[in-house]
């Protein structure tokens, strides 16, 4: 979960199990934090694949915090018109920073 998703308690990226999800931050560059932006354009894709919804806002844009966020159950919400996953009645087991810093700032 990025940083700007934390105070909504919702998300639109997916959910991973704990071993994927550590297969993840190594193989991902942008959620293991090695990336400093946003690609500048939209990535190829397949025709079963859909961009984020936000993903043209996010463009160029620098690279937020990533968050593991564990979670025994969530719902799935409609936020600003996509689905979404909600934690929001639920308290997570934990919030685990991925990535800490905000680059050109820390």
């Amino acid at each position: 979960m990025r940083l700007s998703n934390l105070p909504r308690q919702c998300t639109n990226e997916p959910a991973l199990h704990p071993q994927c999800a550590a297969y993840t931050v190594t193989t991902c560059p942008m959620v293991g934090g090695r990336l400093t932006h946003y690609r500048a354009t939209l990535p190829q894709l397949d025709s079963t694949m859909m961009p984020a919804p936000d993903a043209t806002a996010r463009h160029g844009a620098p690279a937020e915090p990533w968050f593991a966020v564990w979670l025994t159950t969530y719902q799935v919400v409609t936020n600003h018109g996509h689905l979404m996953a909600s934690y929001a009645d639920n308290r997570p087991l934990r919030i685990k920073p991925i990535t800490w810093r905000l680059f050109g700032l820390f």
